[in-house]
């Protein structure tokens, strides 16, 4: 008899565990703040694998290489004070690009900064992109290529509204094309020189709003404004507005995750996994929904949220 009741027991808080267990969603699958040690707006995030890497305006760099579980400063040859706008990441080198330093590259994973801004007339980073062979950098005077790491720099600017005096704010590639985003109607450029020149390529896109962000994937291409997101699929040529979904409310950073979209916005992150014909809310877990930044490595989504923490969830518990 003593034996049948214990069994019974054991039964009856085997179910409730398991019960239990099904309502409560496990730590993967919400959102949780890493509590990155940064005393300063994050103005910059990347990562490659489990390293992340921060910029900020007045702590100089941050960087965890757990996955977010814990960081690091790292500010060797980075002044502590640094306004830290940009970061970009090739096969071995990581680059951060400053607003009144110019350019530092990093080939220890962060651990020491060396200054790279021969040629560079403008030292107020704006933005950074990295590829195998080259490296660009767009700054409130224009853009720049370097074709040596970052040794050297030339300007490019050839078709830009205002020359060499043009704000260039974004830079994104598709291998073949080169884009950039600027402040002044028209806002979209494309070059097929690796910057030797550039035209606009407007065609559907906001004549009121210039484009925040531009991400890739394959021959996708997305970009935002303030309160729209668009796509095109050809070469940036035609724009289509993808707005089904997703809140009216600043759009802030968006990525692609192979067919997958995601976009911070001002009323947190949201996902599309058909290429922007409908979006999905994902803010489980996320106390402040006022995302100004996103990244993602192979797992994780990372989000900056307004007030400067930096938030991270499996891409597994959003993408099924």
């Amino acid at each position: 008899m003593k034996f049948i009741k214990f069994l019974a027991i054991t039964f009856l808080l085997l179910v409730y565990v398991r019960c239990d267990s099904s309502i409560a969603p496990s730590i993967q699958e919400v959102w949780t703040n890493t509590n990155a040690p940064i005393d300063g707006n994050v103005m910059a995030l990347i990562s490659n694998s489990s390293t992340i890497m921060a910029g900020t305006v007045n702590t100089g760099g941050c960087r965890s290489t757990d996955n977010g579980n814990t960081w690091l400063t790292i500010n060797n040859g980075l002044s502590s004070q640094e306004y830290v706008h940009a970061l970009a990441f090739n096969s071995t080198t990581y680059f951060a690009g400053t607003i009144g330093n110019g350019i530092l590259m990093s080939k220890d994973n962060g651990m020491s900064w060396t200054q790279i801004d021969s040629g560079l007339t403008d030292d107020h980073i704006l933005c950074l992109l990295a590829t195998d062979s080259i490296l660009f950098a767009g700054t409130n005077n224009g853009a720049f290529r370097s074709t040596n790491n970052g040794t050297t720099w030339t300007s490019i600017n050839n078709g830009f509204p205002l020359g060499e005096h043009t704000v260039v704010d974004c830079l994104a590639s598709t291998g073949l094309s080169l884009f950039a985003t600027t402040g002044l109607t028209p806002y979209f450029y494309r070059s097929s020189n690796n910057g030797a020149s550039w035209t606009s390529s407007n065609n559907g896109l906001s004549t009121n709003s210039p484009v925040i962000a531009i991400a890739v994937s394959g021959g996708n291409i997305y970009a935002i404004t303030s309160y729209s997101v668009y796509h095109s699929i050809d070469d940036g040529n035609s724009w289509t507005r993808l707005n089904t979904g997703i809140t009216f409310m600043p759009k802030n950073s968006i990525i692609t995750i192979d067919n997958n979209v995601f976009v911070g916005t001002g009323s947190g992150v949201f996902l599309s996994t058909n290429e922007g014909a409908s979006w999905n809310k994902e803010n489980s877990g996320l106390s402040d929904t006022l995302i100004n930044m996103i990244c993602a490595n192979e797992n994780t989504l990372f989000a900056r949220t307004l007030n400067g923490d930096i938030w991270k969830r499996s891409l597994s518990s959003m993408i099924k």
